[in-house]
């Protein structure tokens, strides 16, 4: 599995290297819209925020302090703007699952590119047991989503078998689970997450938001997709 993670970082990475002019060259890339004005950190900075360092930063969500960790090249020039990739880990792992490996890093630093690796949450705030990303189906265990579940003969179809599969559910999920099958997080919306980051990112950081891309594993690459 570890090999297939890695591996799969990488095909995102040659993904990346598929771009001309900021437009992605591959139909599934994720393009967002550049964003405007100046980016602090750089170029009419603002004085009251700073860029990130590679390390392990956090990002304030209400009540939620949501964790991940940045690698930055050391020969990164902060005058260029340059890709972005974003890496899920899978069920039950952490922010780690994917720059622990040297060829990872080795890869990101030879090409010049930033990776962030957030991590997802627990059954319950505070916890870092069972992290997870949530994604349409995995909070109520139904197929589809929640308010439009596909349907089968018998009523809305679950997302796995309730006879041979452990009940997961998260304490958070307790109220909107319509199923045993339900096995992710419900204490907050991962995409917004996901977004509000990549925007706090564009600030304190030389991206290029022509090139943004994720990958993820296991769980965090149902959560990509």
């Amino acid at each position: 599995m570890k090999r297939y993670l890695t591996l799969a970082l990488i095909f995102a990475l040659t993904l990346a290297a598929g771009t001309v002019n900021g437009e992605p060259s591959h139909k599934d890339a994720i393009h967002l819209p550049a964003a405007t004005g100046s980016k602090p950190g750089r170029t009419g900075q603002s004085s009251s925020k700073s860029s990130w360092e590679t390390g392990i930063h956090h990002l304030q969500r209400g009540p939620l302090e949501r964790q991940f960790r940045v690698h930055i090249p050391p020969t990164l020039e902060s005058s260029t703007d340059v890709p972005l990739v974003l890496a899920f880990h899978g069920w039950g792992g952490n922010e780690h699952e994917f720059l622990k490996h040297r060829v990872v890093t080795e890869e990101l630093d030879r090409r010049g590119w930033i990776l962030i690796a957030p991590l997802g949450l627990g059954p319950e705030d505070g916890k870092r047991f069972r992290p997870s990303w949530s994604f349409s189906g995995s909070t109520t265990g139904l197929a589809g989503p929640s308010a439009n579940q596909v349907s089968g003969p018998g009523g809305p179809l679950t997302i796995c078998d309730e006879a041979l599969t452990p009940d997961y559910t998260y304490p958070s999920c307790h109220s909107i689970a319509k199923s045993t099958c339900s096995w992710t997080h419900c204490l907050d919306d991962d995409i917004d997450f996901v977004l509000a980051l990549i925007e706090e990112a564009k600030k304190r950081l030389p991206i290029d938001p022509d090139r943004i891309f994720a990958v993820g594993g296991s769980n965090g690459g149902m959560f990509t997709w």
